[in-house]
């Protein structure tokens, strides 16, 4: 299915996205016992205590190994399917139709991927986020049987209003990458 080295430059991206959110975890546990009415707010509304939280620095061996998702044809298919949607076309999609119209308006931008890894039913599990829009991280499940299919895609609410504006803090550089972003 996929090959080592692939695999291992995608686990070394989620690796290097646990070690920024566990920077955080102790600031995060304590923004969710105190402020739970932030949930609802959008994450530039979330009351979080900035300046404890830094944006991620990373080296360009980090960067290039992490640039290499985006030639994956997993996360390839991702924006495919998404493009095939916005057209009318259902081509590569097997979700159903109805799943996917709530969030149609994410899929006219560009996206970055957050984590990948291997699915228990094979395949992809893809988080991603859309830039333009940080008030969801959706996860994709993206399978290969011959031809690429995206098989699941859900907005993902373990992360709440505070991960997401934490995450928009610690990965600004990432989120702004145009270049690199589908």
């Amino acid at each position: 299915m996929t090959n080592t080295p692939t695999y291992l430059y995608l686990m070394a991206f989620s690796i290097l996205s646990l070690i920024g959110c566990s920077s955080n975890q102790e600031q995060s546990l304590d923004n969710k016992a105190t402020n739970t009415k932030n949930e609802q707010a959008t994450p530039s509304e979330a009351k979080i205590d900035s300046p404890k939280i830094k944006a991620l620095s990373f080296t360009d061996e980090q960067l290039q190994q992490y640039y290499k998702v985006y030639d994956d044809p997993f996360v390839i298919h991702i924006r495919t399917a998404l493009n095939n949607f916005i057209s009318g076309n259902l081509d590569g999609i097997s979700v159903e139709k109805a799943e996917l119209l709530p969030y149609q308006e994410y899929f006219q931008h560009k996206f970055i991927v957050y984590t990948i890894e291997p699915h228990l039913g094979g395949g992809w599990l893809v988080n991603i986020l859309f830039p333009n829009k940080l008030d969801k991280m959706f996860s994709v499940w993206v399978y290969d049987q011959g031809n690429y299919d995206l098989r699941d895609f859900h907005e993902n609410t373990d992360f709440t209003t505070e991960d997401l504006k934490t995450i928009e803090i610690q990965y600004k550089k990432l989120l702004m990458d145009e270049e690199h972003s589908l």
